[in-house]
């Protein structure tokens, strides 16, 4: 009874808040020292874990999807008796547990609720903000939305900042969090968006249906306009200073920009067509005709994929429709748009760090940019619907307005697909454990449910009700573990020293220059700069703070953020034998110290 008890438990676990994961047993890769999995502590109880998707009703959350999540910035969210707080990896508790909902912590703050009213708190417990607001979104590049009025209801929304001030006034219905410099806002019934200055780049007028967050410098936006005659929506592309790059005139729907790409879909004589643009709207990838179902670039491939069966069902009799989960195959192309992956799996994942989830008949493994099957589909799926868990279907309702029965767990978990710190979480006949990237079992399959680590950090749900907190020894915030078919990185040309206010900078590995440009381990330069540095190790993004000043610094992208600005920088930072190496000067610069290098001595000085 007791068992059973702790199953539905899990299981409610699963979609009514949070993100853990684990064990204890080493994980090996092929030319990498072993890396262990610790248990920190056990026998914790809670009634659950893990913070919160945002509390905004749900509103946009097709296109600003919310997630839950288990360790953020080293702290844990938990339940008891209808409270929540915060402990640390060792099952201390950190912030009170008195709180009404908690969210995953962002650039040093959580969103609190409490008798209806929102503020913030900082990994202290110090009410930052205080609980005044009927809703807001999470802290993103030094900005957080807040908005009056009541939860679900009329109000006014804008922007504060870190200190509470309100930066951006409340002036519109409702906004979303601030990314790559630009936030999208809403005047019912029209969408605009706004940089950080609170400039109007995209107009907030007109019959704009919907829009999205930028991606690769475009983004997606959706009109149906009456006054056009036309029954059907139409989306086209902006750049980032609102200027129309590709026309409204895509009849159907579009994926967002990845790899220089976007994936469109049309209706063009009564047939789906897919193909895929480039960033001027030009045709750039065809498809074969009887793909319909196409997904963003990743690592030099996009999943495509056919409709088997639409699920739409016709009682004649009793003159009645209803839907059935549809049945899709899918596969994957590459840039020139010939199918790499056979279309013979019902489920398939981006490509990340080489590898793709897969999954047929319910079963899921790994395959590799190749198609080989490199992990065994021996798994269970986790491509089940939210309504499929009858004890999460009959209470998750009433935690998260934004519920939909229709939700996959993979909506909610974006990386439980993936490797997370070199480890997958998996399950199997109904138990989690954990793989590596060989296969090899480094988690028993005895849980009822795992979460996915993040930032080496994670906990395990045990049968008898308890919880476990689990630490990857010696992480740093990278994966160490190599993956199937990496991406070669740069060549490291010759070391270089650092010295910073007149001593030398402290770092695991040496300094290297790589095309001319000084790269240091991550953790390294901002801590020495006094900024806190916090590592997402689903997005590959490092994020340091100090003062009033954020950098966010996703690995391997030209377009990093300060305090909201896109800034272009000629050398991304890169992952080197499991060490993240970031820009030296871009870095150092950003937090407003000088730089000086020394090309005879191979050394560069910092005076702050």
């Amino acid at each position: 009874m007791k068992k059973q008890y702790a199953v539905k438990k899990v299981v409610g676990l699963v979609l009514v808040l949070f993100m853990v994961f684990g064990l204890a047993v080493p994980v090996i890769a092929a030319n990498e020292p072993p890396i262990s999995v610790r248990m920190v502590v056990e026998g914790l109880e809670f009634d659950l874990v893990g913070s919160q998707p945002s509390l905004h009703a749900g509103r946009g959350s097709d296109n600003h999807p919310s997630n839950m999540s288990g360790f953020s910035e080293g702290l844990l969210a938990v339940r008891r008796n209808g409270r929540m707080g915060f402990i640390d990896k060792y099952g201390n508790q950190v912030i009170p547990i008195t709180y009404h909902a908690v969210h995953t912590f962002s650039e040093g703050f959580s969103m609190v609720a409490r008798d209806g009213r929102i503020g913030f708190v900082d990994r202290n417990g110090n009410v930052a903000v205080p609980l005044i607001y009927a809703d807001a979104l999470s802290f993103s590049e030094g900005m957080a939305m807040v908005r009056t009025g009541t939860f679900g209801a009329s109000g006014r929304a804008g922007f504060i900042d870190r200190s509470g001030n309100v930066v951006i006034p409340l002036q519109y219905d409702f906004a979303y969090s601030f990314s790559n410099g630009r936030a999208v806002v809403e005047n019912h019934p029209n969408i605009g968006v706004i940089d950080t200055t609170g400039r109007v780049v995209v107009p907030i007028e007109g019959h704009r249906h919907d829009v999205r967050h930028f991606s690769e410098g475009r983004m997606a936006v959706l009109r149906n306009d009456a006054q056009l005659n036309i029954p059907w929506i139409l989306w086209g592309f902006v750049n980032t200073e609102g200027s129309m790059v590709v026309p409204l005139a895509i009849r159907s729907a579009v994926g967002n920009f990845s790899e220089g790409f976007a994936w469109v879909q049309e209706y063009v004589n009564g047939e789906r067509s897919v193909s895929f643009v480039d960033m001027e709207g030009n045709r750039a990838i065809s498809l074969p005709s009887e793909i319909g179902l196409a997904g963003d670039f990743s690592e030099g491939l996009a999943k495509v994929g056919v409709i088997v069966d639409s699920g739409q069902r016709f009682d004649p009799v009793e003159r009645r429709s209803w839907w059935e989960r549809p049945i899709h195959a899918w596969g994957f192309v590459n840039r020139a748009g010939e199918i790499v992956v056979p279309l013979e799996y019902s489920y398939v994942s981006d490509f990340r760090d080489g590898l793709a989830r897969v999954e047929v008949d319910g079963r899921a493994g790994f395959i590799d940019r190749a198609g080989n099957v490199v992990i065994p589909l021996e798994y269970d799926s986790i491509d089940f619907r939210i309504r499929e868990l009858e004890s999460v279907y009959s209470r998750f309702p009433q935690t998260f307005p934004g519920f939909h029965p229709n939700y996959t767990l993979e909506r909610f978990f974006p990386s439980i697909g993936h490797f997370n710190d070199g480890v997958a979480v998996m399950s199997r006949g109904g138990r989690w454990g954990a793989i590596d990237r060989t296969g090899r079992e480094v988690v028993p399959f005895i849980y009822d449910f795992i979460y996915p680590f993040n930032e080496g950090l994670s906990a395990a749900l045990h049968p008898n009700g308890t919880w476990s907190i689990l630490e990857i020894v010696g992480f740093e915030g990278t994966s160490t573990v190599t993956p199937s078919q990496p991406t070669p990185p740069p060549t490291p040309t010759q070391h270089a020293s650092v010295i910073i206010d007149g001593a030398p900078l402290q770092m695991d590995v040496p300094a290297q220059v790589i095309g001319g440009r000084t790269m240091v381990p991550m953790r390294a330069i901002f801590e020495a700069l006094d900024a806190e540095v916090i590592w997402d190790g689903a997005t590959q993004t490092a994020t340091g703070t100090r003062d009033d000043t954020t950098v966010v610094l996703p690995i391997g992208s030209t377009s990093p953020t300060v305090n909201g600005s896109v800034v272009t920088i000629d050398a991304p930072g890169v992952v080197i034998d499991g060490r993240t190496l970031v820009p030296l000067r871009f870095v150092a610069e950003s937090f407003g110290v000088d730089v000086n290098w020394d090309g005879n001595a191979r050394t560069v000085t910092i005076t702050s």
